[in-house]
């Protein structure tokens, strides 16, 4: 467990439940922002500035959660689980 700054038990808290929601098929995709707004909504985050301050955190915390897996996955000999390549029509076609 990293240290955390007071206050931040709740940011980290909302990362690793939103953790779940993300899309996982040919790669492990970003945590939704759907879902975190719609965790900000259930959770109180109810003015501009809280919701915001939760999503640039738990965007921050997923784009480091995902470079590791890619990492992992590459020190493992394995293909990376990641890609921040967009979807053009020659990777469609090279996937399908």
């Amino acid at each position: 467990m990293p240290k955390l700054l007071p206050g931040g038990e709740l940011y980290f808290e909302a990362f690793w439940k939103l953790n779940g929601d993300r899309q996982i098929g040919v790669s492990v995709g970003p945590i939704p922002f759907v879902a975190i707004d719609r965790y900000a909504d259930r959770m109180g985050f109810n003015s501009p500035r809280e919701f915001s301050l939760l999503h640039r955190l738990v965007t921050a915390m997923d784009g480091v959660y995902l470079d590791h897996l890619h990492e992992k996955a590459k020190e493992d000999g394995g293909q990376p689980q990641t890609s921040g390549r967009n979807l053009t029509p020659d990777l469609f076609d090279a996937v399908f």
